[in-house]
């Protein structure tokens, strides 16, 4: 729902002061990565993926929609499409997925063409574009453009697989990737080959320069094949020295100018040397933000899209672009409580926690907040403290009268710790009630651990809580559920 004007200019005035109190970090780097030429309308926009066409100009597939950045202006083009990468041809046409058809950009006129098939599912299809083909899996199935439709050419033997990603091999073979982990060749005859499979989802493939194929993965990190299939290394969090990755969710890759290969990865990004080991940099402001594309540019700069953390980039010697002057960037509050003294605090996409004392109207950065991505907060009056949870972080507390916090960790059947996004909380019988992407967990504040899930029938994202006056727990997320079963606490 829009706010209205009135609305609208209040949080303008909370919000400046608050962007003289964020600390930035100014610590020395091999890479430097800023946030892109100021894009700011972006900075809280996911960019799921980065193309440079033909005339240099970059192309972003984001959340506010289908943009065009040719350096000094930004040309908005379509209504947001499915989360899908771009691809084109290398010189004047660029593809896209749209809900109902694959859009053809011609770059002279910045019109699209319709290009369509009644059996594809077009906002999970995978695309591969050459000179003036284009090649599309959806299913097991991949068709070829011909004019303004698309003519299935060839099917993999597995009825119920999917692909995920298709490119040309070495050889000059159209290669297709599958969710269930299979990798296929189609040769020049029409035949398929199954040519490996790996454990794990994958979701992307990247020919690097010296003909070596990299397969990245949904939870298995990712895998370095040669020209033979076999091989050549495995990548991944749990591996030892220079194959260790940031996070086994690897979406793309990249290749710059001097031959280094980057990974990006749910963690942040890794770059393996010409050695193809991982090397540790200091990569600036982009942290470990969740890297959904890489594009290395004509320049040697590196373009890095994020899951809700904007873009950012990568200088080389020859910067092409000039600033875009666009207004002040925006920061998103996504959670506000009021304490027992009717202080105010304010919780921030990534920028952290502020205090608007009720005393003096001062508006207040929290030491040790951070840049985390705070999704929500509850007051907790018996302990005053402040509850907060985040995106991918832990459940965390923040002593308003020993002005500290406190970190606590989910674990995971196997017994592991990691991360988790907590969208909501609220309180009932002594436990905190946690709505995240994995359904409701119930964290019992006497022994300072999380319990168990309550609602045992949906394990699906939630976004908000609510307990009625029946104690009965409402549930909004894919649809509204409610439940009456009370965990042992």
């Amino acid at each position: 729902m829009a706010l209205s004007e009135t609305i609208h200019h209040k949080f303008l005035k909370l919000l400046l002061p608050i962007l003289c109190l964020i600390p930035w970090p100014l610590s020395a780097a091999s890479f430097r990565f800023i946030r892109a030429n100021r894009l700011e309308s972006f900075s809280n926009s996911s960019v799921v993926s980065i193309y440079q066409d033909g005339l240099g100009a970059i192309w972003l597939n984001s959340t506010y929609g289908l943009y065009r950045y040719n350096g000094t202006s930004l040309d908005f083009l379509q209504r947001p499409m499915p989360k899908r990468p771009l691809c084109g041809n290398g010189n004047e046409l660029v593809y896209i997925c749209s809900y109902d058809a694959i859009l053809c950009y011609d770059i002279r006129t910045n019109r699209p063409r319709r290009l369509c098939s009644p059996e594809i599912d077009y906002p999970n299809c995978a695309l591969y574009a050459e000179e003036e083909q284009l090649w599309v899996g959806s299913g097991n199935r991949i068709y070829k453009r011909s004019g303004d439709s698309l003519r299935m050419r060839h099917e993999l033997p597995h009825p119920h697989t999917y692909i995920t990603a298709l490119c040309r091999s070495q050889a000059g073979t159209l290669l297709a990737a599958t969710s269930e982990g299979g990798l296929y060749e189609i040769d020049g005859d029409g035949k398929i080959h199954s040519r490996m499979a790996v454990a794990g989802n994958i979701c992307t493939l990247y020919p690097d320069s010296r003909g070596d194929l990299w397969i990245g993965t949904m939870d298995r990190g990712c895998w370095r094949l040669g020209c033979d299939y076999k091989v050549a290394g495995h990548y991944h969090r749990e591996a030892s020295g220079g194959m260790q990755l940031k996070n086994n969710l690897v979406r793309t890759f990249c290749e710059d100018q001097k031959g280094n290969l980057w990974i990006g990865t749910m963690s942040g990004v890794d770059r393996l040397g010409t050695d193809r080991l991982c090397r540790t940099d200091e990569l600036g402001a982009l942290g470990e933000s969740s890297v959904w594309s890489l594009r290395a540019d004509n320049q040697g700069g590196i373009w890095v899209g994020t899951f809700y953390d904007g873009i950012y980039y990568c200088n080389s010697d020859n910067y092409p672009f000039n600033p875009i002057l666009l207004p002040a960037e925006r920061k998103v509050i996504n959670a506000m409580v009021e304490d027992k003294r009717g202080d105010l605090w304010i919780l921030t996409d990534k920028f952290g926690m502020f205090r608007q004392s009720a005393h003096d109207g001062q508006i207040r950065y929290v030491a040790g907040s951070g840049s985390h991505k705070f999704k929500s907060a509850w007051y907790d009056a018996d302990e005053d403290a402040i509850w907060t949870g985040s995106y991918m972080g832990t459940l965390r507390k923040y002593d308003i009268a020993a002005q500290s916090w406190s970190d606590y960790t989910f674990c995971s059947e196997d017994g592991t710790n990691g991360p988790e996004t907590v969208n909501d909380i609220k309180c009932h019988d002594g436990g905190l009630y946690l709505g995240t992407t994995h359904g409701v967990l119930v964290f019992d504040k006497r022994s300072a651990q999380i319990v168990c899930s309550p609602i045992k029938g949906y394990n699906g994202i939630v976004f908000s809580l609510a307990f009625d006056a029946l104690d009965r727990l409402w549930i909004g997320g894919i649809g509204v559920l409610s439940s009456t079963l009370k965990p042992d606490i």
